[in-house]
């Protein structure tokens, strides 16, 4: 099993530096079965986890994990689980990750001005 689970990680790994670039980092995967990755400025994680939930992708806000009372240090990401996904859905996966992402993007730009 563990052997899967290292597929797993290193396929996610791949894909995510492929769809999101240097710019994004990637932390974790020493143990558990999650990685997280952090995203470059854009749009706010709660806002790709809404359009990701939308494209049929579980991903979890890193920034909901940081103290309220202590929003500065908060960190723009995604926390990934790969437990429960077969390797062979990851691309895929990802890619409805990116397109959420975009759609992050998009929906910021039509908002009206404040």
């Amino acid at each position: 099993m563990a052997a899967s689970y290292r597929a797993r990680q290193s396929a996610l790994r791949e894909e995510l530096l492929a769809a999101f670039g240097a710019d994004a980092g990637i932390l974790g995967g020493a143990a558990g079965l999650h990685l997280t990755l952090l995203l470059p400025e854009g749009p706010r994680d709660t806002e790709i986890v809404h359009h990701a939930a939308e494209l049929g992708v579980t991903a979890r806000a890193l920034s909901e994990y940081y103290a309220p009372e202590m929003p500065a240090l908060a960190r723009n990401g995604l926390v990934l689980g790969y437990g429960m996904v077969e390797e062979r859905r990851i691309p895929e996966l990802v890619g409805r990750l990116r397109l959420a992402y975009q759609n992050a993007i998009d929906a910021a730009h039509k908002m009206p001005a404040q």
